[in-house]
């Protein structure tokens, strides 16, 4: 839960190897009237910083990047996703540290650096981490996908799958 509300609506983002990819994505999706979506070009997204200092506060428990197992080749598009976010015990520990940081308690409030607090009850929609069946679903179709680009557009797709997974 946590982690899910940390990335928030980014977790629909797709992310591709540069704006030359997300540009022909954006063409084919006009084309078709097939909707809006936004892309990640790996090569144009701010870096990861090297280290992040995380604070020493009682229920701080790692910043969220820190806590997504994923394929080194992307951690700049996690980065992109969750930011510097805190995941802390519970509201308490947000409230010490409320307008230093953005901040995720292990319930689900979210606190922005901004001072604004999103809490309440969360609704079983969209799209999780933990969907196995989907990711299987999203993997068969990928290459289906990368097919009918290079039919349409006469060049490769790379458009990447990413397998979201918790440590």
């Amino acid at each position: 839960t946590a982690m899910e509300i940390a990335v928030g609506g980014r977790m629909a983002h797709i992310v591709v190897d540069d704006e030359h990819v997300a540009s022909t994505c954006i063409e084919l999706l006009k084309s078709a009237n097939a909707g809006r979506a936004t892309f990640v070009p790996l090569n144009k997204i701010v870096k990861c910083p090297r280290s992040l200092n995380l604070p020493k506060e009682k229920g701080v428990i790692d910043f969220a990047i820190n806590l997504i197992d994923f394929d080194d080749e992307y951690l700049n598009a996690f980065y992109y996703a969750v930011g510097e976010t805190l995941v802390v015990e519970d509201r308490s520990v947000a409230n010490k540290l409320i307008g230093k940081y953005r901040m995720v308690t292990l319930s689900g409030d979210l606190f922005e650096k901004s001072g604004s607090i999103t809490g309440g009850a969360i609704r079983k929609t969209g799209l999780k981490f933990s969907q196995n069946s989907i990711l299987a679903d999203f993997d068969r179709t990928l290459p289906l996908v990368q097919h009918d680009t290079v039919l349409l557009c006469g060049v490769p797709s790379n458009i990447h799958g990413i397998s979201f997974g918790l440590i």
